[in-house]
């Protein structure tokens, strides 16, 4: 609301915006590796920042435990279920009551696993947090709640995290080695309930439910996509701007956006359209409503029919909860293997929540992501998770300039596949024609998803 009274380049400023942005990754309600790295970065830098601008300012102790955040995140997730503030009653307990309350987390905590025998069907929950953004815990004195932001089937329960409820409240989360905490959480639960079908498959915690884990050992290519633009027909922000009341946003917040910083944009869009009153569902609505790229869909019917070879990911500067519900409602989720973009989840007020995908010292890519370095690592962990085999080819398909990046990762067996017309068709063909950088990869210009299904049939055939 005062962001565009200050000075450019005020450094008081600057450490007040950092500190929003740990405030926010502190608070989120998922996270990644790459937010993390990112989180630390931040609060690095910020505690750097507040002794240079404010050199006789003095360190509290408070700082160093923020230090401690990151790691407590990766240990427990999301630290917001950690909150005890609300049992705290505005610091009006007494040091008793406070002995009192944490003496009956820990007998219940103790007496968790007898209480799985008892027959009490509300024992336990299941929870969505894209779906909703608190799980529904009333009259659960003492439960488990199975966490999952993948399933799209709750009969099919391959859960993310699995969080103890004590008084209505979330007051553990385990989020390592799911097999063996839900087995030990629930083994007796589910041998008087004879329900184990609903726990876990662990061939699906990595696989789309329709391949087998040996199956997806097998596959033969990779093929990589982009979201807007390229799976979808225009940019989901822009799309979504559109259920603002006047459908378009205000000059002082374009005018706002800085070169190279554009999640830092959308997060001040997405913050604007809460205040205007957008609902999730509004911007839910806007996001289905997009239409495929021609042709696309026929390419994943294609891709379907062949899953055996395919593995598909998405590889996306646009955010986890448009891509997710434009896939889930064109029926195609279950194709893609893994979604590589910047975390967003709705909390508790109804506001949009997105972070940084990761932080990185690419010149050439925007402050939160470099896909370069996302095919990079991911290429080497799933040949690692293969046995140490390799993709035979890797297919790139995708048409705006950061689309350049990783392209320039591919081998000369691989495709880029720019969308042809758009800034990486014409980037590559500058590329070509100056000679200025060694491209590697073939080059198969798209206009429909057709024009890739022939390109991906004859390469398939070829021995």
């Amino acid at each position: 609301m005062v962001g565009n009274k200050v000075p450019e380049g005020d450094d008081a400023w600057a450490i007040l915006m950092d500190l929003k942005d740990i405030v926010q990754l502190v608070f989120s309600p998922s996270f990644t590796e790459e937010s993390i790295q990112y989180m630390q970065t931040k609060i690095s830098d910020h505690q750097q920042g507040l002794q240079v601008v404010f050199p006789d300012f003095k360190l509290r102790p408070k700082h160093h435990d923020v230090e401690h955040y990151p790691e407590l995140k990766k240990r427990f997730g999301p630290l917001v279920h950690l909150w005890t503030m609300r049992m705290k009653r505005d610091y009006f307990l007494s040091l008793k009551e406070q002995v009192d309350i944490h003496g009956r987390r820990s007998v219940v905590l103790r007496a968790l696993l007898p209480y799985l025998c008892e027959d009490d069907s509300k024992f336990l929950k299941t929870w969505d947090p894209v779906k909703s953004p608190e799980v529904d815990v009333d009259d659960v004195p003492v439960g488990i709640a199975l966490i999952t932001a993948n399933s799209t089937d709750a009969t099919v329960l391959v859960p993310d995290r699995v969080a103890v409820i004590i008084e209505g409240m979330l007051c553990l989360l385990l989020s390592y080695h799911m097999p063996a905490i839900v087995k030990a959480l629930c083994s007796k639960y589910i041998s008087y309930r004879r329900t184990a079908h609903h726990f876990l498959r662990p061939s699906e915690m990595t696989a789309p439910p329709s391949l087998t884990h040996a199956a997806l050992q097998q596959q033969r290519f990779l093929v990589l996509f982009d979201f807007d633009e390229t799976i979808i027909n225009e940019s989901s922000d822009d799309a979504v701007v559109r259920a603002l009341p006047g459908q378009h946003l205000p000059d002082w917040l374009k005018n706002s956006y800085r070169e190279g910083h554009y999640n830092e944009h959308m997060q001040k869009v997405l913050a604007y359209m809460a205040e205007q009153g957008v609902s999730e569902a509004s911007i839910r609505s806007a996001v289905e409503k997009i239409p495929p790229t021609p042709g696309l869909l026929n390419l994943f019917q294609y891709l379907q029919s062949h899953k055996e070879d395919f593995e598909l990911a998405v590889v996306s500067d646009a955010n986890m909860y448009f891509i997710e519900t434009w896939l889930e409602r064109a029926g195609v989720r279950h194709l893609f293997c893994k979604i590589l973009t910047n975390p967003a989840s709705f909390d508790a007020t109804g506001r949009l929540l997105l972070l940084p995908f990761h932080s990185h010292s690419c010149p050439c890519c925007p402050d939160n992501m470099c896909k370069q370095v996302i095919l990079r690592e991911y290429l080497a962990g799933r040949q690692k998770e293969r046995g140490g085999a390799p993709f035979q080819r890797v297919f790139y398909i995708g048409d705006g300039a950061n689309d350049i990046c990783p392209s320039l990762a591919l081998g000369p067996r691989d495709t880029a596949f720019p969308r042809r017309g758009f800034p990486m068709h014409r980037l590559l063909k500058e590329m070509q024609e100056s000679k200025a950088a060694k491209f590697k990869a073939n080059i198969t210009p798209w206009g429909s998803g057709e024009d890739i299904v022939d390109c991906l049939k004859k390469i398939k055939e070829e021995r």
